[in-house]
């Protein structure tokens, strides 16, 4: 994958018009009435939510991270810098 920037958020869910047995749900920015994603399966509904959710993540942890002193290696800052840069479309 490219470092391409991703669609801004907020990013929002919206259940389709499945049945129960069947849900899906759709993943969209903004106004836009297009989706970013359908998600379907069992766990449909946790996933579109931790998905919707992807750049309120990112945000804050790259936020968190500018509050950690650089030169300290912490485990949990390799943990969310390899998470940004997967997010980014580079290597975990």
């Amino acid at each position: 994958m490219s470092n391409a920037t991703h669609t801004p958020g907020p990013w929002n869910v919206s259940r389709h018009a499945t049945p129960d047995y069947a849900p899906q749900f759709g993943i969209y920015a903004g106004e836009s009435a297009r989706d970013l994603a359908t998600v379907t399966g069992d766990n449909a509904a946790a996933d579109a939510a931790l998905i919707e959710a992807a750049p309120d993540l990112l945000a804050a942890c790259e936020a968190l991270l500018n509050c950690i002193d650089p030169a300290r290696d912490w485990n949990e800052a390799k943990a969310a810098r390899a998470a940004i840069a997967k997010a980014k479309g580079g290597a975990a």
